[in-house]
């Protein structure tokens, strides 16, 4: 549990590239309040993982401090790292403020535009983990895709496959083959790997 805090802000500001500039933002933020020393601010790519000026932001935030942004953009790279990051707040005490979202977590209205964007992802992951499973379904009806791990080529199946690559079959035919007689489906890369001669070094 951190120790009580004073209820400070603290302000983060991103720009993702070194032609860009921060001033706008830390303007917004001192207006609001935060003081230049409690302003940190980085160059990075909003894709980026890593980003550790903003990590040492939510650091110093004590419980009952808030951490102010000027864009959502600046704080998450997507919904969902948005939601986590503002979930780790919430959890610690602290406050979040998105200036030109007119966001603010200490706030009742703020607090319910948060779970509205969370019922939001979550519904967007629920159609996401749907589609997926509709499309494997599909491929199982029609293909014959079987999920998991793709079957290794051992046994009958690879002493087969040798034999009819020593044949001179091809490994199109040789996959067409195996997938009829053993129910076997490989990538003509892997058959091709396992079937073929070893090399000979020079004498």
């Amino acid at each position: 549990m951190r120790k009580q805090g004073t209820g400070r802000p603290i302000g983060y500001a991103r720009v993702s590239t070194k032609d860009q500039s921060t001033a706008q933002q830390v303007e917004a933020l001192r207006r609001y309040g935060v003081a230049d020393d409690d302003i940190f601010i980085e160059t990075v790519s909003g894709v980026s993982k890593r980003r550790p000026r903003l990590e040492e932001a939510i650091a110093k935030c004590d419980e009952g401090d808030t951490l102010v942004v000027w864009k959502f953009d600046r704080f998450g790279r997507s919904i969902l790292d948005l939601l986590n990051r503002m979930q780790h707040l919430q959890d610690n005490g602290i406050g979040f403020v998105s200036l030109t979202d007119s966001i603010d977590t200490t706030t009742p209205a703020g607090r319910f535009m948060t779970n509205m964007l969370a019922a939001v992802a979550n519904f967007e992951r629920d159609m996401i983990s749907e589609r997926t499973r509709a499309g494997i379904q599909h491929k199982i009806r029609t293909e014959g895709y079987r999920p998991g791990p793709a079957p290794k080529l051992s046994g009958k199946a690879l002493t087969f496959a040798k034999k009819r690559r020593r044949q001179k079959a091809t490994v199109p035919q040789i996959r067409v083959e195996l997938l009829n007689e053993f129910g076997i489906k490989v990538s003509d890369k892997t058959l091709y790997n396992v079937t073929a001669p070893p090399h000979k070094g020079k004498r």
